[in-house]
């Protein structure tokens, strides 16, 4: 046979990778048969693995005839049947993963082709990935600006985004770099500080004692430096925001003032009530958010005794003249019609009539108004 001739024969034989399969598979050919026959290690690993996926008996064995008959008729050759078996393995589920094989097997092409459809085919296949949380960071040199990306939880991302879209004084967005740059405080890690509590201390800080009595918990940074951890939050604190510091399922252990409710202290709302406050709502907790009943920028504390469940209609509304306001009375939460007339208790009734959680009304109007 001349060259040309075993030339032809090889490019036929190629073409032909169910044919070639089909006689690995029928005469139980195994890898080191194959690499004594002359193959490579990893192409008779390849060819032992395909001949069992397109010829082994399986529970999907209409979809596995489909995707045999289909790749024999458009000739593709074992890197094609290999490339599609590789890039299958992703989807989990084994009647779609047949399902996305026997679609690629039915697809004309060249290698380069089928990988091209492959791509565009695992979309429908497999569900997005979801993103990362946390921030990514990229430097434009040639434009010399910063690309900062911010993923997060919707629930804990919503003020921040609403901040942006709230219209100004101007009635134009604010500009969210200006915002970022010069009122909110940008901690530089130079001078950021590492509070270090060991375990050995940890009966110390909850006592909420120093050396002597009726002081802050103490802390060590890194730095050695001992500090209050109200020292530490007045150095290194955000202009409208303060930290709790907390121990699991303990609480807060020394709490200063803070705009968002914690996970804590959000979970301590749910004692409240399951649902909205505002009367006859049953929008669940789920979907609401902790409204203010004093307004933080009024002093109020978030702290669950100045908080209650709204959900963000009544939220908005809450306050309005003609709809009312939400308070807590002698520790429940009433709702308070625009003519100040009975309160309408709306939370739970789950303490002692004579213990006061919330102490005075709390998100009672302003004295003289009303």
């Amino acid at each position: 046979m001349g060259d040309q001739q075993q030339l032809r024969a090889f490019l036929a034989f190629k073409a032909g990778g169910i044919a070639t399969l089909r006689l690995v598979y029928e005469a139980g050919l195994d890898a080191d048969t194959l690499i004594g026959m002359g193959a490579a290690d990893d192409y008779a690993d390849t060819l032992v693995r395909l001949a069992r996926r397109f010829f082994r008996p399986t529970s999907h064995s209409r979809y596995q005839l489909e995707a045999r008959s289909a790749a024999e008729t458009n000739r593709h050759c074992i890197e094609t049947l290999e490339l599609i078996e590789r890039t299958a393995r992703r989807i989990t589920n084994p009647t779609k993963r047949w399902e996305y094989t026997a679609q690629l097997c039915a697809t004309e092409g060249d290698t380069t082709t089928i990988s091209k459809k492959a791509a565009r085919l695992r979309k429908t296949f497999l569900p997005p990935r979801p993103p990362q949380d946390g921030v990514r960071i990229q430097r434009s040199e040639q434009h010399d600006k910063f690309i900062i990306r911010l993923t997060g939880p919707t629930n804990d991302l919503q003020d921040l985004v609403t901040t942006f879209e709230t219209p100004g004084e101007d009635g134009k967005p604010i500009d969210p770099i200006d915002w970022l740059v010069n009122n909110r405080h940008i901690v530089q890690a130079p001078v950021a500080i590492h509070a270090i509590i060991t375990d050995k201390d940890i009966d110390h800080v909850l006592s909420g004692t120093d050396d002597k009595p009726d002081q802050e918990p103490v802390v060590v940074t890194n730095t050695g430096v001992k500090m209050t951890t109200s020292q530490v939050l007045r150095r290194h604190i955000l202009p409208d925001g303060y930290i709790t510091l907390a121990a699991p399922h303990l609480g807060p252990i020394n709490t200063h003032r803070a705009r968002l409710a914690s996970p804590v202290q959000r979970l301590a709302l749910e004692a409240d009530s399951p649902t909205c406050c505002w009367p006859d709502c049953t929008t669940p907790i789920s979907k609401c958010q902790a409204h203010h009943l004093t307004d933080y920028a009024q002093g109020g504390e978030t702290h669950p005794s100045n908080m209650c469940w709204l959900c963000p209609h009544h939220n908005a509304v809450n306050g309005q003249p003609d709809r009312g306001r939400m308070a807590r009375i002698d520790g429940r939460i009433a709702w308070i019609g625009p003519k100040y007339g009975t309160p309408r208790f709306t939370g739970r009734d789950y303490i002692d009539a004579e213990t006061i959680i919330g102490g005075p009304a709390q998100g009672a109007p302003p004295r003289g108004s009303g």
